[in-house]
């Protein structure tokens, strides 16, 4: 191996002004290029699409980068008449440790001398398995949802191949809506930006997710650690620059669709699922606009939601279940009617298409899941029938030959449930891709008739409307298989899920009853006030819930809590308004029914809005200038650390400053108060303190970005200083050992690095 060394440096010299590096590979055999790769510690191996490739790869060009939630890449030269395919799959690896693995993105020749044959070699750009990950846009929204749980949907349902062994269990709740903006490696830094952590794909496909990872830690970098090294030499900086004590979180908007004068004590806004019910601040141009509450209020500044006119559609049928499918920009509807166009949809809960069903079923509950991108329909004698589009329908085989009235779709566990009015056989089934079901034992032998979903629970809720066990009118599963009876008030009719209230709500006469854990239920006494009403219909509505009834007058009702309702009356009676659905992309409610003649019925909506209230007529908070019709209107948060405040207030300017250094986050995506408080504090978290940032060089193969690294030298004196690895260069991998490879480090007190801070601001999630 030493003569070998002797020869290449006596090669390069001599052929200084032909090109060193192309004159080497010409007197290097390829047996020796691999001679040259056995270490101690294994041989080094390059594979491309399985092959072994290290003979061709030019021994000083491979570099290998690994930023801080960045994807890793590669870049190396081969040679010796070798063109790597593009888009191959690449996997380096020395012994047990595989130091790179991914795809192929770039290959191009070059000639080294002249333009000859033997001259040519390829500069070859690699991308870790991140590369993999970009195939797929996330089109899903989580509220009150642990981001181990977010990282690990979001990998099942929007990728293949890849594994979420590593994902930090426990990890906080988050609130974050992914649209189809983003690829899948964008939501997950969002998610990783929004609590203060790290990810990144390892070379086995498993996705790592955390605040601080386990395992292995490099070696520490003090007096006792060999593998430190002085190229580059160990330097040490700190930066007060980045400090932020307050900041200012400017999240998702809406518009002002009446406008406001200056004074005005109301203002009234579109898309209220933005605003908290206890009041806040919203951000109109530069005004800071404080309120207490919110009422309900249409575009003709009624305290009440506006219907427009009833419609008689398609009247051979009666209407039964209605669901509104994002990315098919639809409503679709089905009947419990004879023939086989039990089928319509919508675009706008106006204008309706009769669409030819599988089967001439009656069918009775519909769901959409968006990471299947399916339609699933379910009825009576065991009709089930799914759709990619709402338009091409087919026949699917239940698990028996019940009546299955009730169906929903659970995004975490990616599988549909759905229940038996008056089963026979099993009263649930299950499936994960609405093709194949499995039958399951209900909790009892109750008439079960709706069922619902509730994330933050991770918990799936079922009501009954009469028959078997009295007060036993709730059954809950965690998983869809085993079901456990929970005591009730009395029967009921519909339940629905709020994620921002996190309550339960069944609906059945004049009282209904709520639960914030699908286990202790309380009555809400009259809270309706319709006598004899049936409660079919109801939906949570991005900040309220909508039931609809059976009853000639007072046919709708609408709560923000759940609790205290407003009954109001709907065009068109007597009607049987059996479903409601909300569309929040237009926004709008969309109910279906039909009268006892069997003429069906459906009402849309006018554009939902709420109005803020408790606005101060002058003063901080108030409406000091006029807001026009249009306005853009967002959330806004202040969030302070006041603990660094006081510190930075003792030591700077003498001991004149308030410690107070404002930034300001700014995410579209942050829909909710709590959402930007979160958002607010992560932040602040990471740049309330100086920047520690140190730079060093080691051969410790545990090297890795995210990893702490306890950093204590006496020369020069450092630390004792617990930093996180930002960015590492991996060169001289083919050099054996001691030589090889070499890690060359930065790590910082922060967990962003400049990099990361310029994606996140391109990626939505600005920071300044």
């Amino acid at each position: 191996m030493a003569l070998l060394l002797q020869t290449i440096v006596a090669t390069q010299g001599a052929t200084a002004r032909v090109g060193k590096r192309a004159q080497l590979v010409r007197t290097m055999s390829q047996g020796a290029v691999a001679a040259l790769s056995a270490t101690g510690d294994g041989a080094l191996a390059m594979t491309i699409n399985g092959v072994d490739k290290t003979a061709f790869v030019l021994y000083d060009s491979l570099t290998i980068r690994d930023v801080l939630n960045q994807p890793k890449t590669c870049t190396f030269t081969t040679v010796n008449g070798y063109q790597p395919p593009a888009a191959a799959t690449l996997i380096i690896s020395r012994g047990p440790n595989r130091f790179f693995a991914g795809s192929l993105t770039s290959v191009q020749p070059f000639y080294v001398g002249a333009m000859t044959a033997t001259n040519v070699q390829w500069a070859v750009s690699a991308i870790n398995f991140n590369f993999l990950l970009r195939r797929r846009r996330p089109f899903k929204v989580y509220a009150g949802v642990s981001a181990t749980t977010v990282a690990q949907d979001l990998v099942a349902s929007f990728s293949s191949t890849f594994t979420t062994v590593h994902v930090q269990a426990s990890l906080p709740a988050v609130t974050i809506a992914f649209d189809g903006t983003r690829d899948l490696p964008a939501c997950l830094s969002a998610l990783c930006a929004l609590i203060g952590g790290y990810w990144y794909v390892d070379e086995y496909r498993d996705v790592h997710l955390f605040l601080a990872e386990s395992g292995s830690t490099p070696d520490p970098i003090d007096d006792h650690n060999t593998s430190a090294l002085l190229d580059p030499p160990l330097t040490t900086a700190v930066d007060y620059s980045q400090i932020r004590t307050r900041d200012y979180v400017k999240g998702a908007g809406t518009t002002a669709p009446l406008g406001a004068a200056a004074g005005a004590k109301t203002l009234t806004v579109t898309n209220g699922a933005l605003f908290g019910t206890t009041g806040g601040t919203v951000l109109s141009g530069a005004q800071r606009v404080t309120y207490t509450g919110i009422s309900l209020g249409s575009v003709l500044g009624l305290n009440t939601v506006q219907w427009s006119a009833a419609t008689s559609q398609f009247t051979t049928n009666d209407w039964t279940a209605i669901v509104w499918a994002p990315a098919l920009g639809l409503f679709v509807a089905v009947s419990s009617g004879s023939g086989v166009l039990t089928v319509v949809t919508s675009p706008d809960g106006t204008t309706w298409t009769s669409q030819t069903a599988a089967s001439s079923s009656a069918f009775q509950a519909i769901a959409w899941s968006p990471s299947l991108g399916l339609l699933v329909a379910v009825g009576t004698g065991g009709a089930v029938m799914t759709s990619p589009d709402g338009i091409t329908w087919t026949t699917r085989t239940a698990a028996s030959l019940d009546s299955w009235v009730g169906l929903c779709w659970s995004p975490d566990l990616s599988l549909f449930v759905a229940v038996s009015s008056g089963a026979t056989t099993y009263g649930v089934m299950t499936s994960p891709d609405g093709v194949t079901w499995t039958g399951r034992t209900a909790a009892n032998a109750n008439t079960w008739c709706n069922v619902t979903w509730a994330s933050s629970l991770s918990l799936f809720a079922a009501v009954a409307n009469g028959g078997g066990v009295a007060t036993s009118y709730v059954m809950t599963s965690p998983d869809g298989i085993t079901w456990t009876t929970r005591t009730t008030p009395t029967l009921g009719y519909n339940i629905a899920w709020s994620p921002p209230l996190s309550l339960f709500v069944v609906t059945v006469g004049v009282s209904p009853y709520t639960s914030p854990d699908g286990v202790t239920w309380t009555t809400r006494t009259n809270a309706m006030n319709v006598a004899s009403a049936s409660w079919w219909g109801l939906v949570w509505a991005d900040f309220m819930f909508v039931a609809t009834c059976d009853q000639t007058v007072s046919n709708f009702a609408t709560s923000l809590d759940g609790i205290t309702w407003s009954v109001g009356v709907g065009p068109g009676a007597p009607i049987q308004w059996r479903a409601i659905a909300y569309s929040s992309t237009l926004p709008r409610l969309v109910a279906v029914g039909y009268t006892s003649g069997l003429v069906s019925k459906i009402m849309t909506t006018s554009n939902l809005t709420i109005v803020l209230t408790g606005i101060p007529a002058s003063g901080v908070g108030a409406i000091l200038s006029p807001i026009a019709v249009g306005d853009p209107v967002f959330l806004w948060v202040q969030r302070d650390n006041l603990a660094a405040q006081a510190v930075l207030a003792a030591i700077e300017d003498g001991g004149a400053s308030d410690g107070i250094h404002e930034g300001e986050v700014v995410n579209a995506m942050l829909t909710t108060i709590a959402a930007c408080n979160a958002a607010g504090d992560a932040d602040l978290a990471l740049f309330d303190a100086p920047v520690t940032t140190c730079t060093y060089a080691t051969r410790d193969l545990k090297t890795r970005s995210g990893k702490p690294v306890s950093v204590n030298p006496s020369a020069p004196a450092v630390g004792p200083l617990t930093l996180t690895i930002q960015d590492v260069t991996i060169t001289q991998v083919m050099l054996p050992a001691p030589g090889g490879p070499h890690f060359a480090v930065s790590a910082s007190t922060v967990k962003f690095t400049l990099q990361d801070l310029l994606a996140r601001i391109l990626e939505g999630i600005s920071v300044t």
